[in-house]
């Protein structure tokens, strides 16, 4: 083989190496999951996921809302890193997961707070009878 021979191969090596490492540089790994458990809502129904959807999606916005305030001052990006990132990751895993469970209950936001609740009333005692406590 001549030495351009050998040049051109060896470019030719790098640039392949260039392009399969230049993929990997553009996966994203969503951070928030490492912080949750998947399952964790898993056996939750539509009732009970309503309250933490809310309450995680209330947490996500005050925390970001913390971390813009924190990045207006000096070494904010700092702070709002080392301060709010690890709580706010957290509950954006949280908000993910019950959401997850949600689409996978096919929950819906106009479905009745106690279903069934409407069919049945409480049997009301008996006229002079009190119930035994």
């Amino acid at each position: 083989m001549s030495l351009t021979t050998k040049r051109i191969a060896r470019v030719l090596v790098l640039m392949a190496s260039g392009a399969m490492l230049g993929g990997c540089a553009t996966t994203t790994v969503d951070e928030s999951t490492f912080f949750v458990d998947p399952a964790r809502y898993a056996m939750y129904d539509c009732q009970q996921l309503a309250p933490v959807r809310t309450s995680a999606a209330q947490r996500v916005e005050e925390l970001r809302g913390l971390m813009r305030k924190a990045e207006g001052g000096p070494a904010g990006s700092i702070v709002s890193e080392v301060a709010y990132r690890p709580d706010y990751l957290s509950a954006q895993g949280t908000l993910k997961a019950a959401n997850a469970a949600w689409e996978r209950n096919r929950c819906t936001e106009s479905q009745p707070a106690n279903p069934g609740s409407a069919s049945r009333s409480p049997a009301a005692p008996a006229a002079g009878r009190s119930r035994a406590y």
